[in-house]
Formats: structure tokens, sequence, C-alpha cells
């Protein structure tokens, strides 16, 4: 299985995905989740250099991973993405893998 927190954000098994190609060179942070499952398919660079993560991190890492103090919100914002296909929002903040919190969407 190929590891989402690796650089160019290696998807190879989403590789029809249409998200994959436009988030490996996003320079944001960004992040592909699963609907289903909830968890991280792919991390760009920006996103784990935001988060602290390296490319040997487990991809067991779930949203609600880095958003713990904020489960409700979170929650508002996937079925905002589902319902309406993107994120509006700047309501988000993310806590890092030293525990510190950054606001979601800015680096």
């Amino acid at each position: 299985m190929s590891n989402p927190w690796r650089d160019g954000m290696d998807l190879s098994a989403h590789a029809g995905h249409p998200a994959a190609a436009v988030l490996a060179e996003n320079f944001d942070p960004a992040v592909l989740i699963d609907a289903g499952s909830g968890r991280f398919l792919g991390a760009n660079g920006a996103a784990r250099e935001m988060l602290g993560y390296s490319e040997e991190e487990p991809s067991a890492t779930t949203p609600a991973d880095i958003h713990p103090h904020e489960l409700a919100r979170l929650e508002g914002f996937i079925a905002n993405v589902r319902r309406e296909g993107r994120w509006n929002s700047d309501a988000l903040s993310c806590r890092t893998r030293d525990g510190q919190t950054v606001q979601a969407g800015r680096a």
C-alpha cells in the first residue's frame, strides 16, 4: 500500500481519482479523504509540513485525529463537503503532531 504522506502525494492506488493530481500540485495544505471510511487517502507536502508529519507516518490517521477538540464542527464540515462538494470555511483548526493548534487553511 502506498504511503499517503509521501512528497508528491503518491496516490498510485487512486490514480484515477480526479483530485489526486490537483492536490499533489497544490502549494496549499491539502488532503484527500475517503468519504466512506473517513480515512485520509493522501496529503500533500504542505499539509504534512503544517501538521508536522513525516512520510513515515502511518496512513491510519483520520480527520478526527487532527480535530479532536472540535468534532461537532468537523462533522458539519464533512456534511457540507458531501452536500456541496467543497469546503468554504476557515472555521476549523488542526492539532499538529506536537499538540499545537493551527488554523486550517493557513500555513
